[in-house]
């Protein structure tokens, strides 16, 4: 997780209140939140941009990274890409997603 807005985001929805803007480090000392706060980012801030159920690698990294300059063609979005696929054949995954912003 990244800047404060997310954690406090986060904080606000799990807990209620701003302990993890208070103290950040909460999320690397104990798995359990560590699990909790990247499903709570991956519900709130992934998943309702759609790339996912479309099956599009570039706008579920768009949801997590912002919009880089030049999209899909950024050599970030490209290395990306390769490692994602690259993942994807070790594991056996047929269906690989596209790299479209």
């Amino acid at each position: 997780l990244t800047w404060d807005y997310n954690y406090r985001a986060a904080s606000r929805d799990i807990f209620g209140d701003d302990r993890l803007v208070r103290d950040p480090g909460l999320v690397s000392r104990d798995v359990n939140l560590s699990m909790r706060v990247s499903t709570w980012f991956w519900v709130k801030n992934v998943r309702p941009r759609g790339g996912v159920s479309k099956n599009n690698f570039g706008l579920t990294t768009r949801a997590i990274w912002g919009n880089p300059k030049g999209g899909s063609s950024n050599p970030v979005s490209i290395k990306r890409y390769e490692m994602y696929k690259q993942a994807a054949k070790v594991l056996g995954v047929t269906n690989v997603g596209i790299n479209r912003f």
